[in-house]
């Protein structure tokens, strides 16, 4: 923010009196309300993190070394980033290559998180957690998960920022990290976490918390995406529908065919890192239907397995017809 300067006084002038009033009533009133926003901003930014650095935003997409002082993602809408490329030198020329590795060094599957903040405008930042980091000629890779911000893309190319890193602790590889959300708040018939997955994980658990749906009964499954695009070519099994030789195309969530009321449930996928035995899959929870005008609690178990000859990136939540009209969605890691 710039903070304007006072003109100065001519002491000599007859309206010399006028302008000192008017200088106290006005100017120097204006000086401090800027001065107090500056100050605002100012620790704003101190809190930020650990560690804290300038950079000079690039809104490139390739992957090469973004140049000195220089950060780049390797998406154009900056919430979809999955890549953040940092060269090792940040903008006052100091080499800070050490750190990053230190970060990616660390024991725990979450690695550390990284906020960027607009250096003109501290009210405009994102926040990334930090899985991995991978070094390159002249900068880093950092692999990371979006987890919140102002807006889907609030930096223009050239503008500076400032980038406050936090190293995790180490913790055991059984911990459990929060890696997505969604929360329905229209009708939609897709669900996607295409994505999602990574050899960083072995275990996923995703918990759909009071899933709504449109009147029409139909069914509500799962299917894995490979490379980020829905496949159907693997074969599921769930012990509840399909017995112990029928096949399916999808993970179908046991449900009764009447009028749906909020639906919670959790499904557990394991050994999903391997295209050479079966995933397992498990789901448990609880929803309600209203039949003839009562309700019923109806206990859902189901397990079951994917046999398909890849490693999934992620998945989609389907209705055949008809929509979710609300709910939360979130989606964990957890290595062995």
């Amino acid at each position: 923010m710039a903070i304007d300067l006072l003109n100065p006084l001519d002491r000599t002038s007859p309206t010399f009196r006028g302008d000192v009033d008017a200088l106290f009533s006005g100017g120097l009133n204006n000086v401090i309300a800027q001065m107090n926003a500056e100050l605002q901003g100012v620790h704003a930014m101190q809190a930020g993190g650990a560690y804290a650095f300038m950079y000079t935003f690039d809104s490139s997409t390739a992957v090469a070394d973004p140049g000195l002082g220089r950060l780049r993602m390797n998406s154009a809408t900056q919430s979809a980033a999955t890549i953040l490329r940092a060269d090792q030198q940040e903008a006052g020329g100091v080499n800070i290559a050490a750190l990053f590795d230190a970060i990616g060094a660390g024991g725990s599957v979450l690695k550390g998180a990284l906020r960027i903040v607009k250096a003109s405008d501290p009210t405009q930042w994102m926040l990334f957690d930090v899985l991995a980091v991978g070094s390159a000629s002249g900068y880093r890779n950092l692999t990371v998960v979006h987890r919140g911000g102002t807006s889907a893309s609030p930096f223009a190319n050239g503008e500076s920022v400032m980038i406050f890193v936090d190293r995790a602790g180490d913790v055991g590889n059984g911990a459990e990290v929060l890696l997505g959300t969604a929360d329905i708040t229209e009708p939609t018939a897709l669900i996607n976490f295409l994505n999602i997955f990574s050899p960083l994980y072995d275990n996923y658990r995703i918990e759909l918390l009071g899933m709504t749906f449109t009147a029409t009964a139909a069914a509500f499954r799962l299917l894995f995406a490979v490379g980020g695009v829905v496949t159907t070519q693997s074969v599921y099994y769930n012990a509840s529908t399909s017995g112990a030789t029928a096949t399916q195309t999808s993970w179908i969530f046991p449900q009764s065919t009447v009028t749906q009321r909020p639906t919670t449930l959790t499904l557990e996928i394991s050994n999903i890192n391997s295209a050479a035995t079966p995933s397992t899959l498990r789901t448990t929870g609880v929803h309600q239907y209203s039949n003839s005008g009562n309700v019923t609690v109806l206990p859902v178990f189901d397990a079951g397995l994917c046999v398909g000859e890849f490693v999934a990136s992620g998945f989609q939540l389907q209705r055949t017809t008809g929509n979710f009209t609300g709910g939360k969605i979130r989606v964990y890691g957890r290595r062995n």
